[in-house]
C-alpha cells in the first residue's frame, strides 16, 4: 500500500494494528508528558508555556488511546473477517526497546563514573532519538526520518549548551526536554492520522 504522507496512514484493519495504534498513542502520552517535565521546573516562562501545551497533547493522546483500546475490544467480541490480515510487526519495537535500555544503562554508568551527571539528559535524547531510524520502511519512512533526525540534533544541541556553559544545566536540560516533547507529540500525531480499511490487502506497520 502507497501511504507515504503522514496525513493518510491506511491499513487493514486487524487486533494487531489497532493493538499497535493504542500502543504507540499511550507510549507517546507518556514521553511526552516524561520529557515536558524538564521544561516546566527550567524556570524559563516561554519553555514552561509550551510544555503546558504539550502537557495537553499527551492528554489527549491518552484519551484517544484508550478509545482506540475500546475499539479493539469491540473487534474481539465481533471478530470481523479482515481481522486475519497480517498484524504490524513487534519485532522492531522489541529491538529498539532492548537497544536503547542497553545504551541508555551503559552511558549512565559510564557518565556516573565520569563525573558528569548533566550530559546524561541530552545523550539520553541521542539514544532516543536514533531508535527511530530502527523503524524506517517503505510507507512511512519520513516520519522517522524527521523524528530521527531531529531527535539526534536536540540531544547534540543539548550536548553542545552544556559544554559551552553558557546555560545553567537546568535551563538546558529544559531545552532539550521541550524541543523532545515537540518530537514526540509530531509521532503521537502520526499515530492519529492511522485509518482503516477493510481489505486485507496492502503493507501494514
Amino acid at each position: 500500500m502507497k501511504s507515504a504522507s503522514i496525513l493518510n496512514r491506511q491499513m487493514p484493519r486487524s487486533p494487531g494494528a489497532i493493538r499497535a495504534q493504542r500502543s504507540g498513542l499511550l507510549t507517546m502520552a507518556v514521553f511526552t508528558g516524561a520529557w515536558s517535565i524538564l521544561g516546566l521546573v527550567s524556570r524559563v516562562l516561554p519553555l514552561q508555556i509550551t510544555t503546558g501545551v504539550l502537557i495537553v497533547a499527551a492528554l489527549y493522546f491518552l484519551i484517544r488511546s484508550t478509545r482506540v483500546g475500546a475499539s479493539a475490544l469491540a473487534d474481539r467480541i465481533q471478530p470481523r473477517q479482515a481481522s486475519q490480515a497480517p498484524a504490524p510487526s513487534d519485532s522492531r519495537f522489541v529491538i529498539a526497546v532492548v537497544a536503547e535500555t542497553v545504551a541508555i544503562v551503559a552511558m549512565v554508568v559510564v557518565m556516573l563514573q565520569l563525573h558528569l551527571p548533566q550530559y546524561v539528559v541530552p545523550l539520553v535524547a541521542v539514544i532516543v532519538g536514533a531508535h527511530f531510524f530502527i523503524f524506517i520502511r517503505r510507507g512511512d519512512r519520513v516520519v522517522h526520518l524527521i523524528a530521527g533526525i531531529a531527535g539526534v540534533a536536540v540531544g547534540l544541541l543539548g550536548v553542545a549548551l552544556t559544554a559551552s556553559a553558557m546555560l545553567e544545566p537546568v535551563v538546558a536540560r529544559g531545552i532539550v526536554g521541550c524541543s523532545f516533547a515537540v518530537i514526540t507529540t509530531y509521532y503521537g500525531c502520526y499515530f492519529l492520522t492511522w485509518r482503516y480499511t477493510e481489505t486485507d490487502n496492502g503493507e501494514t506497520r
